[in-house]
This record gives C-alpha cells, sequence and structure tokens, in this order.
C-alpha cells in the first residue's frame, strides 16, 4: 500500500491547499493511507512574516484569513480536528486519513519541549513529525543566514541542532526531510554543483549524523524518505543515498514516505518512485 505521510494545508502558514482537494488527489493517484502534518513552529521569528507575506502571492488572504492574528507556523488544532473529521466521514471508505502534526524542533528550548509533548499527549496524533527548519534561530531558506555563517559551517551547525533536538524531543515519530536544508544553498557559496556539494555533506558530518541516526533506532523512531527534494534544484530525495546507507549500517529498518506538498495537486509526487 502506498502512502504519503507528509502533507500540508491551508492549516499550515505556508500552504493554500484545501484538504479535500488533497485527498480527492490521493484518491486518484491511488494512495491508501495519508496523513496531515500541519506546520507547528512555536516561537518562530517574526521578523520573518513580512518575508512570508512576500513570497505568498496575491490570494493568500483568501486561504489565511487570520494571517495577521496568529502566531507564525502555528494552527487551530480543535478546527483542524474537526476538517479531519470530516474528511473521513466523506472518503473514509476509500482512503485511511490519519491525523499529524510537524513540529518545529528548536535546541536549548525546555519550554519548547514541555508544550510539544503536552499537545503530542491530549490530542494524540497518528503521526508526529519531527524537523529542524531553523539554525540557531535564523532561516535557512532565505539566503543571508547562509552568507552570515558560510556553507559548511551553516549545514555542521544545522546537524548539531538537530543532534540536540532528537535528545531533547523522544516523542516524535519520524525524523523528517533529515538534509533538507541542503537545497537552500546559494551557489556562489560552494565550488561543485549542487549534487556533488548533496554527496559531500554526509562524509564532513559522518560523526554527527551516526549519533543522530543511532538515538531513533534505539528509540523505535522511524527516518523519513522526503520526496520534495526530487523535484527543486537538488533533484533527489532526502535524505542523501549516503546517509540512507548509514542508516543500514546502523540497523535501520523503520521508514516513512512523504511527499512534502503545500499545494494539493502536489499530494503524492514521487511517492511511486522510492
Amino acid at each position: 500500500m502506498k502512502e504519503d505521510l507528509h502533507l500540508h494545508t491551508c492549516f499550515s502558514t505556508d500552504s493554500n491547499a484545501i484538504m479535500s482537494e488533497s485527498v480527492e488527489v490521493a484518491i486518484e493517484r491511488g494512495l491508501g493511507r495519508i496523513a496531515f502534518t500541519e506546520h507547528w513552529d512555536a516561537d518562530y521569528p517574526e521578523r520573518y512574516r513580512e518575508d512570508l507575506r512576500q513570497a505568498a502571492g496575491d490570494d493568500w488572504e483568501k486561504y489565511h484569513p487570520d494571517f495577521d492574528a496568529r502566531p507564525l507556523f502555528t494552527f487551530d488544532i480543535e478546527a483542524y480536528f474537526k476538517e479531519l473529521e470530516k474528511m473521513r466521514r466523506i472518503y473514509g471508505d476509500r482512503i485511511t486519513i490519519l491525523s499529524g502534526i510537524e513540529l518545529g524542533l528548536r535546541p536549548q528550548r525546555p519550554d519548547l519541549v514541555k508544550l510539544y509533548r503536552e499537545a503530542v499527549d491530549k490530542y494524540r496524533f497518528d503521526v508526529v513529525l519531527g524537523s529542524v527548519h531553523l539554525v540557531n534561530d535564523e532561516e535557512p531558506y532565505y539566503p543571508e543566514a547562509w552568507f552570515k555563517y558560510g556553507a559548511d559551517r551553516l549545514i555542521e551547525e544545522y546537524f548539531k541542532n538537530m543532534l540536540d533536538c532528537v535528545k531533547e524531543y523522544d516523542f516524535f515519530t519520524s525524523l523528517a526531510h533529515m538534509d533538507y536544508v541542503v537545497r537552500y544553498v546559494p551557489e556562489e557559496l560552494i565550488d561543485c554543483t549542487l549534487e556533488e556539494y548533496f554527496k559531500g555533506v554526509c562524509a564532513k558530518n559522518e560523526k554527527i549524523i551516526d549519533e543522530i541516526l543511532k538515538i531513533i533506532i534505539k528509540r523505535g523512531q522511524a527516518l523519513e524518505i522526503n520526496t520534495k527534494g526530487a523535484f527543486t534544484r537538488l533533484k533527489h530525495v532526502h535524505p542523501s543515498d549516503e546517509i540512507m546507507e548509514r542508516y543500514r549500517l546502523l540497523g535501520g529498518t523503520r521508514l516513512t514516505y512523504g511527499s512534502d506538498a503545500h499545494y494539493s495537486k502536489l499530494v503524492g509526487d514521487g511517492i511511486y518512485g522510492v
């Protein structure tokens, strides 16, 4: 059975997908199970609000009428579950629809550990993705962070942050897009192709990566195969082949699969290729 366990809708700050439309695309593509894993990056830096607004397009307010009233990358969990149950009533005889959340992990933040754990315990999400989106409170989606740190150092800091996070957050079910940060490195900061640089990331950070993998393997947490990278300038799923090989050698067997679709038309992209 093919599944896509990493989907976003307009409950996520950076998505304009409609849940019903995403379900229908999933059914059309023959998926047997999906999970709507909305972003929750508590205390995401407010300084990026205007950047997000400008990148969103003219119709953003149609999908996010509360954009200015709500903290970035949070969502109304009660309203989310109400819509999810509606989808289950309508489509439940054709596809399994799981609840989910994508937690934005931050190191040395016991307040976030407590907040996230309480939410996970209260709502009993079927899928809890653990993701590192920020590097020392810098957003690597934007080039400023890369020029501040330099490519190699920013990626090293990213993996160090991730190691601290997997030690502190023991309640996520799958570690999402483990090396996705590489897709945003500015070409002018590297002296090879992006594909070559991507392959070299594992070797440069092997010790840290191995520690991360050993922790999630010991706990029984899964590693996500995220297909979105294959449709970016990177042209490769996350994580890299090198990281996947390390995962296998260390005894890892648990995998989840997700397209990380933020638009309904992209649901299931790449799933049949992995």
